[in-house]
């Protein structure tokens, strides 16, 4: 694995997700407030603690679920993006984090979180437009799989993302006053520690 394609594919990344948020914020949005705090990389403001916390180490329990469903049950994770890692040992960790905080996990809250969710609930009110995003969510992250297993497997997959999707929509717009950053610390987190354990030879 090279470091610098890993690095130069995560800025790529951030870029090419960044790009429609942007170019919809200069056009249309660029008066409403800076495009940093429009798309919300802000600091988190937490409304409630407790119920933050809830959700937060919720996601970072459920999330790894379908990882593990692909990996034990199909036995089909050389289809995963974490194949990449498989027996690389510990020296790559620093390699784990560009992926699973830039490569993977900003790019995806830039887009969905930052920019989608926050337009469908600016038009429809939140839980239509939490919804919304969260479908889109499950389907972009289930339909690569299609062609891989079996219809009912793809669905869960759907399904199970968009679970995720809600909850860190609801966890960004409800308790952290609109932030980004706390779905993408546990997006970041959890894409990390799949990327670890296929690199031990845990699973992978």
């Amino acid at each position: 694995m090279s470091y610098f394609n890993l690095v130069f594919n995560s800025a790529f990344q951030i870029l090419l997700f960044t790009l429609i948020p942007l170019v919809w914020w200069l056009l249309i949005s660029k008066r409403e407030a800076g495009f940093f705090s429009w798309i919300g990389i802000k600091k988190p403001a937490i409304t409630d603690k407790s119920k933050y916390l809830i959700v937060f180490i919720g996601i970072l329990g459920f999330m790894p679920l379908a990882f593990f469903l692909i990996s034990i049950f199909l036995q089909n994770s050389s289809d995963l993006a974490t194949a990449q890692f498989a027996g690389l040992g510990i020296s790559f960790l620093p390699a784990a984090f560009i992926y699973g905080f830039l490569q993977t996990g900003l790019p995806e809250e830039i887009l969905f979180r930052g920019f989608l969710t926050k337009r469908f609930i600016s038009r429809y009110g939140f839980l239509k437009g939490n919804n919304i995003q969260a479908v889109i969510f499950g389907a972009v992250h289930g339909i690569l799989f299609f062609a891989i297993y079996s219809w009912y497997w793809v669905i869960i997959i759907i399904a199970y993302s968009t679970i995720i999707g809600w909850l860190m929509g609801y966890m960004n717009e409800k308790l952290s006053s609109g932030s980004i950053i706390s779905s993408w610390l546990a997006h970041g987190m959890v894409n990390t520690l799949m990327a670890f354990i296929t690199m031990m030879g845990v699973i992978g």
